[in-house]
């Protein structure tokens, strides 16, 4: 995991917490370093999926990095 990671990533993550809030308990943000898939979570508000900070990128991001076709943001997908 990065220690440092880009300063936009850290004023991002101060947003987390709020929008936990306003969405409510059954929302889950999760926060990436790209850089690092293999301990990638830098953030993590509300709980979901019980991921922690450190955890993987998902399968699905990590296939669309893979193939190159994670051209945009991935929000609002159903996760198992």
């Amino acid at each position: 995991m990065s220690s440092n990671p880009h300063p936009i990533l850290e004023s991002i993550k101060q947003l987390l917490p709020g929008l936990a809030k306003t969405f409510g308990e059954d929302t889950e943000f999760v926060l990436h370093e790209l850089s690092h898939p293999e301990d990638s979570a830098i953030a993590v508000s509300g709980d979901v999926t019980h991921r922690q900070i450190g955890a993987p990128l998902t399968n699905l991001i990590l296939g669309h990095l893979q193939q190159g076709t994670l051209k945009e943001d991935l929000i609002n997908y159903p996760g198992r």
